[in-house]
């Protein structure tokens, strides 16, 4: 029954990669050290197939290629739940891993491509979690707070290697009020803080009192924020610049500011309920995406400046072009200020944003 149901899994998603879902790409799940910073690590596989490829690991020593592990098979249904756990004994050869200041990435080799997955750790310029004690562990979490799935990089209090990570000891609090442009409390239905990596467009939401506080769950990880989205009632959307916040949430504790409004750039209506979604592929990309958009003639007039900006995970503009309103797809090409990982995408209108979402280059 075993062999069966492994036969029957590895069918599923030989068709799932034939479909184009994803490629069998290996991703960091979750990274400890011991006392001697002798580090382990889970890995995550999305998706499993006949053709697995093989595996690389880097880090600022060098590179090693990984020789051998036990898959650890999960729900085929759950990309990622399907896990593997790596040491040094694993490799044809030793790697060091700084636990103060490194870039992980391990690497799939599968059908002629080569997939790429990156951790930053310590005081890497890349790193979001930069306030890790020993014996806690850098885990990827996904929970659902407020509607919304969410998942990050995180310090974890209690590790689960070789175990499906969970958000026990991994998120703290953030409060505070929001004040706004007037000097005065403001309310809202919710926030959204970006660059956080979730689904659908990447947002983590915070949910406003009426008399403008807040009270929320975040994953334990630095946070460097100088820009949010203010959702009122009726879904319209306000994008603001504010004073920048920047702190390292530690698991069980609770961080205590002030988000100050002091800018708005953009305001964008409520979306018409015929409204056609934009569709980006291939998602995840390489080097260009080609985006399908129908939007209706009430959000496009004849003298709509059509503008798509794509921006980085931490909020930098990566590019924004011109389209002509009569177009419904645009090729954009990835520049040479285009990082791997999670990208974010705005159309406007007229300055008023329209459509937005999320793209992943590998």
């Amino acid at each position: 029954m075993k062999r069966l149901a492994l036969v029957l899994l590895i069918a599923f998603f030989t068709q799932a990669a034939s479909a184009n879902i994803a490629p069998p790409m290996a991703q960091i799940h979750e990274i400890t050290f011991d006392s001697l910073n002798n580090w382990t690590i889970e890995l995550g596989f999305y998706y499993i197939t006949e053709d697995m490829g093989w595996l690389t690991i880097s880090s600022s020593s060098g590179s090693s290629t990984i020789t051998n592990y036990t898959l650890i098979v999960g729900n085929p249904y759950e990309p990622g739940d399907s896990i593997a756990v790596i040491t040094n004994a694993n490799l044809n050869g030793p790697l060091t891993i700084d636990p103060a200041n490194d870039l992980i990435t391990i690497s799939t080799h599968v059908w002629g491509n080569t997939y790429n997955d990156y951790l930053a750790i310590g005081s890497h310029q890349e790193s979001i979690v930069q306030c890790m004690n020993p014996g806690e562990s850098i885990a990827l979490n996904r929970i659902t707070l407020n509607d919304r799935n969410c998942r990050s990089y995180c310090i974890d209090k209690s590790p689960t290697i070789g175990y499906n990570n969970d958000t026990i000891e991994a998120m703290g609090s953030f409060s505070g009020n929001i004040i706004g442009l007037d000097g005065n409390p403001t309310s809202g239905v919710y926030i959204e803080v970006p660059h956080l990596v979730g689904d659908p467009i990447g947002y983590q939401r915070i949910m406003i009192n009426s008399d403008g506080g807040f009270n929320e769950r975040l994953f334990a990880r630095n946070y460097d924020i100088d820009t949010i989205i203010i959702v009122g009632v009726g879904l319209s959307y306000a994008y603001y610049v504010i004073e920048p916040i920047s702190f390292c949430l530690r698991p069980m504790e609770t961080i205590d500011q002030n988000v100050i409004l002091t800018e708005i750039l953009a305001v964008s209506e409520p979306e018409a309920k015929d409204k056609k979604r934009v569709v980006a592929s291939p998602n995840p990309f390489n080097n260009e995406v080609s985006f399908y958009f129908d939007f209706t003639a009430q959000q496009l007039q004849s003298n709509t400046k059509l503008t798509l900006t794509i921006f980085s995970l931490k909020g930098e503009l990566i590019d924004a072009i011109e389209v002509p309103a009569s177009q419904n797809k645009i090729i954009w090409h990835a520049n040479d200020k285009t990082p791997s990982g999670i990208l974010f995408y705005h159309f406007s209108a007229n300055n008023k944003v329209i459509a937005n979402g999320k793209l992943v280059k590998i």
